[in-house]
This record gives C-alpha cells, sequence and structure tokens, in this order.
C-alpha cells in the first residue's frame, strides 16, 4: 500500500489547531527509485573508445503505477561490426540480466516496482568469442583446425574447424587421455604468409615455434572438466605483425 501521507497546512503555534498533524492525501505521489546493474566483472562497453570494467552501473527512475521500466537493451558482441552498448567478461558474452539475489538464473528484462532494485549481468560460460589481443589484428577463422586424439593412433576428431558458431562441436571426452593439434592452414590468394606461431590456453603460452601444425601441444589430462579458451597467433612474415583469433574447446569426463 503507497505511503499517502504528507503534513498538512495549520498554526503549530495554536494548541487548539490540530490542522497541521499528518494527513492522507488520495493523488499519487512522485517516487524515485534507483536500478544497480551489476557488472559482475564484466566489461560494459559503450564505444570504440568508452568502456568500464566491472563494478556497478546505476540508473534513476520515476515510479509510474502503469508503466514498467525496461532494463538497459544489451548488443550482441561482434568484433567486425561493433553494436553498442555490449557487455562481455573475458572471452564469454552476456546472455541476460537476472535478479541480484536469484539462484535460478532467470532472466529479467523490466521492472515494475517502486523501491531500489538490483540485478546482475549473466555470461555464457559454455560460449567462446573472439577477443583481438592488443595489438594484434583478427587471424582469418577459416584458417584454423583443432582436432584431439589418443596417444596410442592417429585417429583425429575435429573439436574446432572455423566456424563462425563458437564450441558447436561434442565435449572432448577426457576420461581417457587426449593430446591436441592446431593446425594454421597455409595462405591462399592474398592472404598474409605467417611464418611464427605460437598458442595459448587460458592466457598461458602452451606452443611457440616456425611449424604452421602444432602437434600435441597440450593433453586433456592436465585439465578438469569445463570449458577451455584457446587463442591462436601467427607473425606476417612480411611485416611482423601477429594476428590471433580466440575459439574454445569443452573437456568433459
Amino acid at each position: 500500500d503507497k505511503l499517502k501521507r504528507v503534513a498538512a497546512t495549520g498554526n503549530a503555534d495554536d494548541p487548539n489547531d490540530d490542522s497541521y498533524t499528518t494527513k492522507a492525501i488520495t493523488s499519487t505521489r512522485i517516487n524515485r527509485f534507483k536500478i544497480e546493474y551489476i557488472l559482475d566483472g564484466g566489461k560494459y562497453i559503450t564505444s570504440a573508445t568508452e568502456s568500464q570494467t566491472g563494478g556497478v552501473l546505476v540508473d534513476y527512475h520515476t515510479y509510474s503505477e502503469t508503466t514498467a521500466v525496461p532494463l538497459k537493451t544489451i548488443e550482441e558482441y561482434n568484433e567486425t561490426s561493433p553494436a553498442y552498448p555490449t557487455l562481455i567478461k573475458g572471452n564469454f558474452p552476456f546472455v541476460k540480466w537476472i535478479a541480484a539475489n536469484d539462484t535460478t538464473s532467470t532472466g529479467v528484462t523490466s521492472y515494475a516496482g517502486h523501491t531500489n532494485y538490483s540485478v546482475k549481468a549473466f555470461y555464457n560460460q559454455d560460449s567462446v568469442i573472439n577477443v583481438l589481443i592488443p595489438g594484434y589484428k583478427t587471424l582469418d577463422a577459416s584458417r584454423i583446425l583443432c582436432t584431439y586424439g589418443k596417444t596410442t593412433d592417429d585417429t583425429q576428431t575435429t573439436c574446432y574447424d572455423g566456424s563462425t558458431t563458437p564450441l558447436t562441436s561434442t565435449a572432448i571426452d577426457g576420461t581417457t587421455e587426449q593430446v591436441l593439434t592446431l593446425t594454421i592452414a597455409e595462405a591462399t590468394d592474398d592472404q598474409p604468409v605467417f611464418d611464427e606461431y605460437k598458442i595459448l590456453v587460458q592466457g598461458n603460452i602452451v606452443y611457440t615455434g616456425s611449424s604452421n601444425i602444432a602437434k600435441a601441444f597440450t593433453n586433456t589430462k592436465d585439465y578438469e572438466a569445463g570449458t577451455y579458451i584457446l587463442t591462436a597467433c601467427a607473425k606476417d612474415s612480411e611485416t611482423g605483425i601477429w594476428y590471433s583469433y580466440t575459439f574454445g574447446i569443452k573437456i568433459q569426463r
């Protein structure tokens, strides 16, 4: 029930005049409230040069009995054709806003209350997006092939093939030892020719060398079940400029 008591006018010095006591009114009062957006470590990007990492965003609103307040609309992260505002957490994309005390990850898109309200960003940690290493150019994903297989034979299964939709393949079964091989295809047409390569897993370098085929650069036995971020890097032999592309793999046990 809305609070509808305000001070009425009257003579406060006259002990016989009690009209200065609080009385109810029938008109809707003005109520201001705030919505807090907890970024949960994410990077909130509003332009090509402006962003905020972590912390809380705060918007103030006036309560309306008839109209719910829409929450901030977040655009899908797109490296080549960016739209704003967008929100990412490392290489994980934003999915939805959830109530700050929500334990079921139910998404919310608006708020119809009149008190202060908090929501928290929820990210898809099963999906990995490419985020450029500062100073690097984008490596053409179609040149990347990542496969895995047992150490006892040469049979290889594809876990990433340059698809623009990340993690579309079945998770790697890590109950038996599997080693990964990453191949960066040779240049065709006007593509840059590479002469040096690096592979990073979770930001740590696991391979560096001059071969475009990195065989057995990592072993699933070294990792717990989960989603892992792999970054393939290659240096242009003519310009010395580095290129990179990030994708994800899943390991299950």
